[in-house]
């Protein structure tokens, strides 16, 4: 009847595959292991509804990851994964919140859009420097854009703007001291997380009015 398991800080270089047999599976927590290899035999968990993998040195993703229609939440912090790798997350469809942060991602795919589940997704501390066209379409109601030095701005404050249903915006670290052009246009933005920014106070204050009826964190 173990529905919840957690084996953070081990020293597991394979996933432990013999944790798909148990069938009664919904949460798996591997942060802080070695994990290099998922086999294809993941596609065995037949209840799993979130799954950690977070600061292993995961580099590929199995493709029949996309098995898994029960799966909600999924994250992949801090691990070796490319743009290429990570394309068959992209066929989740029951996908809520996925957790990309600190990976080695330089673009997002287009079909990033077939996740039309999804309502909340982490893409700080990568090197991406466009979102995809496609975002806009999505129902997000959160995105993590923390600590994106090669960020078009300009261009993302375009798209973020049309995604209606956006609450809350995480723009940590992003190493400027002007906001740049179009931060105005997310109106539909309820919560801004604008922590360890060089903007100065009288920056700080021309921001908070750019969007007066958001609550912008700066500390």
């Amino acid at each position: 009847n173990l529905t919840n398991i957690n084996l953070n800080y081990n020293d597991f270089t394979e996933f432990p595959i013999e944790l798909c047999y148990l069938k009664n599976i919904k949460r798996v927590m591997l942060w802080y292991n070695k994990i290099s290899f998922i086999s294809e035999k993941i596609s065995e968990f037949e209840n799993i509804e979130e799954l950690n993998l977070d600061f292993n040195y995961i580099d590929r993703i199995p493709k029949r990851i996309s098995k898994l229609k029960t799966l909600k939440i999924l994250s992949l912090r801090g691990n070796l994964l490319n743009n290429e790798s990570i394309n068959i997350l992209c066929n989740l469809s029951n996908l809520e919140n996925l957790n990309l942060e600190e990976n080695n991602l330089t673009s997002i795919s287009e079909k990033i859009s077939k996740l039309r589940k999804l309502t909340n997704i982490n893409l700080s501390k990568n090197k991406i420097k466009n979102l995809p066209k496609s975002i806009k379409k999505m129902a997000l109601t959160q995105i993590g854009l923390g600590q994106l030095p090669e960020m078009n701005w300009s261009r993302t404050f375009e798209l973020l703007s049309k995604i209606e249903t956006l609450e809350r915006v995480g723009m940590y670290s992003m190493n400027i001291e002007k906001m740049p052009n179009g931060f105005d246009k997310l109106t539909q933005v309820k919560v801004f997380w604008l922590t360890f920014n060089l903007f100065d106070s009288k920056e700080k204050e021309r921001i908070e009015k750019l969007l007066p009826k958001a609550k912008i964190e700066f500390k």
